[in-house]
């Protein structure tokens, strides 16, 4: 599928009522057409098993939001090779200028969960990047496939080591800290101790701590540490 047959599904599904709730929800987002996740999905699915995706991404040409998303979803459903990262997700992180695109594409990679030591090496130069959206990348795919025993530490270490400070890639910190934090809340606390963690990210992540699933007490836990 090319980019001009990808343009004509997607203005054949808008849905300007869902168009006009996703705009609340992305500020700044200018090019969102109003195509439903799941209608995203079904078609992404569809370029991905035609063997597709290599012919989309070439044909695409100032692509709008939506086809960024079924690029980025069209690549979570290819299998994984040795230049999986290299081919695929690299070339696409500079498509990522906001956070549903940005989590979408994290939360499509499932097979970074049976990779995770090529994935880690992969994932540095993003976790030391200046811009906002390599950083929440790296975070947020972190969060999703690497707060494991192998790689729990590792992940609370490179969080504290971030210097990018724009919004969004702060707002990932802190929702990687939340659910650091409903995994091992212990780990956590002594690592929020030691860390010199900044009181506007931890509120943030206190935030994320209550509007989970989590007992009062231990967000009341968790709010001692600010």
């Amino acid at each position: 599928m090319k980019a001009k047959e990808l343009r004509l599904f997607l203005k054949e599904n808008v849905d300007l009522k869902y168009q006009k709730f996703s705009a609340s929800l992305l500020p700044g987002v200018t090019d969102l057409w109003g195509v439903r996740l799941p209608v995203l999905r079904r078609i992404a699915k569809k370029i991905a098993k035609e063997g597709n995706v290599d012919l989309l991404k070439s044909s695409l040409k100032k692509p709008c939001f939506e086809e960024r998303m079924v690029l980025g979803m069209a690549i979570g459903y290819l299998p994984w090779d040795d230049i999986f990262l290299e081919k695929y997700v690299e070339p696409y992180i500079p498509l990522i200028d906001n956070w549903s695109i940005c989590d979408s594409f994290c939360v499509g990679l499932k097979q970074v969960a049976k990779n995770q030591e090529e994935t880690w090496h992969f994932l540095q130069k993003y976790f030391k990047s200046d811009l906002e959206y390599e950083v929440r990348f790296a975070v947020v795919l972190s969060l999703f496939y690497f707060l494991t025993d192998s790689y729990f530490s590792l992940v609370l270490d490179q969080l504290a080591l971030i210097h990018q400070e724009d919004y969004y890639a702060q707002m990932a910190i802190a929702w990687a800290i939340a659910k650091a934090y409903a995994v091992s809340p212990e780990v956590t606390k002594k690592w929020i101790k030691k860390t010199k963690i900044k009181q506007e990210i931890l509120k943030k992540a206190l935030q994320k701590v209550r509007d989970s699933l989590v007992t009062k007490s231990c967000a009341s836990a968790f709010e001692c540490l600010i």
